[in-house]
């Protein structure tokens, strides 16, 4: 069903549960803002043209994280350019020189 509703409503839908406020998303806390389940990971299988909405912001919490973000910006359709917002909460090793050249946003 989802692929035959237009992108611009697709993204009306979505947005409200995808979207991180700046001021939530800059908080520093000893228990991370993130630490639930992320909205994005159960709205995966949406619709390929929600590939935009789902990684408008991106926060890695943990290394198996950083290997699947990674292995996905190897893809060919480059999801890498819709990453707008980008927060780490740890040092990932070389999985985070391939993100970081993915994602010149």
């Amino acid at each position: 069903m989802a692929e035959s509703l237009p992108d611009e409503l697709l993204s009306e839908i979505l947005c409200p549960v995808l979207q991180v406020p700046d001021d939530i998303f800059s908080q520093i806390l000893v228990v991370s803002p993130f630490a639930n389940p992320a909205s994005a990971s159960r709205l995966q299988g949406v619709a390929q043209s929600c590939t935009p909405l789902l990684y408008n912001v991106v926060v890695i919490r943990s290394k198996t994280q950083a290997e699947a973000l990674a292995v996905a910006l190897c893809g060919t359709h480059d999801p890498g350019r819709f990453i707008k917002t980008l927060r780490v909460e740890g040092g990932f090793g070389a999985h985070m020189g391939h993100i970081l050249k993915s994602a010149p946003k």
